[in-house]
């Protein structure tokens, strides 16, 4: 008697993994179909380590995120500070940090930027954005 009863609930199980199974591939999934699918954002990584930027020089397209993340081996303190742009865009800079740390800035109005480390003059990076 005790193993008709394992036998059954094994059954009963059995067939609600197959139900399940059969209404994901039916389009019961819960993922957004292909055309949904959301913009791919660009992000464009730098690295801020003692003394430089990395890489040095970018050229992007409109829109792109550039994050630039603090070197977790640095000794030193760094910033980002926006030295030049085209005309119009608000000047930016990082809070000054060593460690640890990463900020982010989007680029949408095409043109030259020159950035600098306030704390090394040397410390320079330029990005050109594109267009398109």
């Amino acid at each position: 008697m005790r193993r008709a009863q394992v036998a059954a609930v094994v059954a009963v199980l059995a067939l609600a993994g197959a139900g399940a199974a059969g209404a994901a591939s039916a389009g019961g999934d819960s993922s957004p179909p292909a055309g949904a699918a959301a913009k791919k954002r660009a992000v464009k990584n730098v690295k801020v380590a003692d003394n430089f930027f990395a890489p040095k020089r970018l050229t992007v397209k409109r829109g792109t995120t550039i994050r630039w993340r603090w070197s977790n081996a640095n000794a030193d303190t760094h910033d980002v500070f926006l030295r030049k742009a085209p005309k119009g865009v608000r000047r930016f800079s990082s809070p000054p940090a060593a460690t640890f740390f990463s900020y982010k800035r989007k680029l949408r109005k095409p043109g030259v930027y020159k950035m600098i480390c306030t704390f090394h003059q040397g410390m320079t990076m330029r990005v050109v954005v594109r267009k398109r």
